[in-house]
């Protein structure tokens, strides 16, 4: 059994490092916050990966989350690289489209000459992509959810569809360069939608006139 005891963390009020064993610490500071602490070695390299704030976690919750931890060291991780690896992938799902989409535009306004572009961009977006992927954290976003917003008007509004998958590439390539999304860019034209989708120069139907009658013809 540790060496603290629950009904006696309260009285605490001297700053210092109290000792639960097992490398389990409660650090309190001068304004007598307590915070628990797990002490670790891994790899040669000491280490403190914070167990939270007593006391919101209890004495008893501290040392299920040492077991917790040393479990994980036991199968040769890190518990703190592991927690943040958690701590990001919950925020790559928490924000969406929408929420990444906005941002962008706000950060990016300011290479545009007027208003008028920023309403295009936006107009644009909430009409054509929003209805599939607004509400997808871009993690989940894949070429096939990219192809269901363009094809439909790849062909008949193909300039529109053109400046809507630029639109989408530039917000998906500020996704990965914010580690919300993994290489590579599902809007990307080379090497990946340009085997997708048809060459409009090429898919256009043409108009052919109707033959005239030879007996009508002058020559």
């Amino acid at each position: 059994m540790g060496l603290l005891k629950a009904n006696e963390i309260n009285k605490i009020k001297q700053k210092g490092i109290y000792s639960d064993g097992d490398g389990l610490r409660l650090r309190v500071d001068k304004k007598n916050n307590k915070n628990w602490v797990f002490r670790y070695s891994m790899f040669g390299k000491s280490k403190d990966m914070g167990l939270g704030k007593f006391p919101i976690v209890t004495l008893s919750d501290a040392r299920q989350k040492l077991v917790n931890a040393k479990k994980i060291i036991y199968e040769g991780k890190d518990p703190i690289k592991l927690k943040k690896e958690k701590q990001i992938e919950l925020k790559r799902k928490s924000i969406t489209f929408k929420k990444i989409r906005d941002e962008f535009i706000e950060t990016f306004q300011v290479e545009w000459s007027n208003s008028e572009h920023k309403n295009q961009w936006i107009n644009t977006l909430k009409t054509y992509a929003d209805p599939i992927i607004g509400d997808l954290a871009p993690s989940e976003i894949k070429t096939h959810h990219v192809l269901s917003i363009l094809k439909p008007t790849w062909s008949s509004k193909h300039e529109t569809a053109s400046r809507v998958r630029q639109r989408l590439e530039r917000i998906f390539s500020y996704c990965i360069a914010s580690n919300f999304m993994d290489r590579p860019n599902p809007a990307s034209l080379k090497d990946n939608l340009e085997f997708l989708l048809p060459k409009v120069s090429k898919s256009l139907s043409v108009q052919h006139l109707r033959s005239l009658d030879y007996r009508g013809s002058p020559f």
